[in-house]
């Protein structure tokens, strides 16, 4: 949390943590307001992934409040400030959380092509829970447009579930 001084904690965990603590309370004004000098610190410590994560929470707050074209404006930013730095993890971050804004403003053809650029810069990256995160969303973007592709995020997706014993996700996919 912010003190009087404006000093916030760089622990990523207590940072999301706290985030979301002030989002859950409806606090959004000092959730921004804290997002906002994470992110400057982040920047100035080069630290992106960690900026990444802050970003999407302050782009999700803005969404919250129906701003979307601030949200997006956020993330397509930080996209471009780390476009040359060897930060993919990052980036797809920053991806899926575009394509979750375009989703809630139905806008699903960009959508879809931004999960699929989070999607093919998975190549480099290692984490299966991120994986399994675009896929959700891959479905979820099928499912509403009614694609023939649904069913088969769907099997990736329960396929994930399976692997690491989530049988209560598994049946509710299911």
């Amino acid at each position: 949390y912010p003190n009087q001084s404006g000093y916030c904690s760089t622990d990523p965990r207590n940072t999301i943590d706290s985030l979301a603590l002030y989002t859950q309370n409806g606090d959004f004004e000092k959730g921004l307001y804290y997002a906002k000098i994470l992110s400057n610190q982040y920047l100035k410590q080069t630290k992106y992934q960690e900026l990444c994560h802050v970003v999407a929470h302050e782009a999700a707050i803005y969404n919250q409040l129906g701003d979307n074209k601030k949200s997006l404006e956020i993330l397509f930013k930080t996209l471009k400030t780390i476009q040359n730095k060897n930060e993919d993890f990052g980036k797809v971050i920053l991806l899926k959380k575009i394509a979750e804004i375009y989703t809630s403003m139905k806008d699903y053809k960009k959508a879809k092509s931004n999960l699929y650029s989070a999607l093919n810069k998975m190549k480099t990256v290692k984490s299966d829970s991120l994986l399994n995160r675009i896929n959700q969303s891959l479905f979820k973007n099928h499912m509403l447009t009614e694609s023939d592709s649904s069913f088969f995020y769907l099997q990736k997706v329960n396929h994930y579930y399976k692997k690491i014993g989530d049988d209560l996700s598994y049946y509710i996919l299911y």
